[in-house]
Parts: structure tokens; sequence; C-alpha cells
């Protein structure tokens, strides 16, 4: 015999069903669903991206101008080999597939993504060193 469940009921959120028994959105309701702070853990400081932007290669001349921030490049790089995931399956808020790894796969022959990495795991040096 098929049960339905009971529904569970956040202790915060005062639950007002609508017409169709769905939870209605309220300041309730969306001021504790709200989620202002969503980034990935690979996501690169404003410190950290200062202290690697030396080290990014200018565009090639006689070449179309730049369309996809190189910050958002260098994070998708990032998050993928920080979540292992595939290359198609990263999250729809980098630039497109292929432009993020064309630019890896030319940084890493190149030796530019090992500098990046090396710069990012090195600690800063302090004033009183």
């Amino acid at each position: 015999m098929w049960m339905a469940s009971p529904q569970v009921q956040h202790p915060r959120v005062e639950h007002k069903p609508d017409r169709k028994g769905a939870m209605a959105w309220n300041a309730t309701t969306r001021q504790t669903c709200k989620r202002k702070t969503l980034r990935q853990e690979s996501t690169m400081t404003d410190a950290d991206w200062q202290g690697i932007l030396p080290l990014l290669p200018p565009p090639p001349p006689c070449t179309r101008p730049r369309t996809a921030s190189l910050r958002k490049i260098v994070n998708a790089i990032r998050s993928r080999l920080a979540t292992g995931c595939q290359w198609r399956a990263r999250p729809k808020c980098f630039p497109p597939l292929t432009t993020v790894w064309n630019y890896f796969h030319a940084w890493r022959d190149s030796g530019v993504f090992r500098r990046m990495m090396d710069a990012l795991r090195r600690p800063p040096l302090t004033a009183g060193r």
C-alpha cells in the first residue's frame, strides 16, 4: 500500500501553501533561501589574482580582442582540476568549453600554468622577513 511521506517543514519558515499546495514565496522564505555567497571553492581572491596577473602572457599580435575574462578562465581551469569533473560538466558560469580548454592546453604546454600554480602555492612575503 502506497503512503504519502509527511512533508518536512523548516522550523524558521512559516509555511503557507498557495492554492496549488506548494509553498508560497514570501519575504520570509526568500530571505531564508537567499544564496548571497555562491562561489566555487577554487575561485581566487583579489590578492591571488594580482599575484598571477603579471605571469599571464599578453594577447598575441594581429588577433581578435579577447572576449572572455582571463580571471574566469583561470577559475574554470582551477575548478576543473580541483573537482576532477569532466570538461563538459563544468558549471555554466564559466566561459565556453573550447575557450577554457584551449587556454589550458596553451598555458600548460608553454609552462605558464605551472608558474601560476607555483605563485599561488608560495606563501606571501611579510614585511619583517
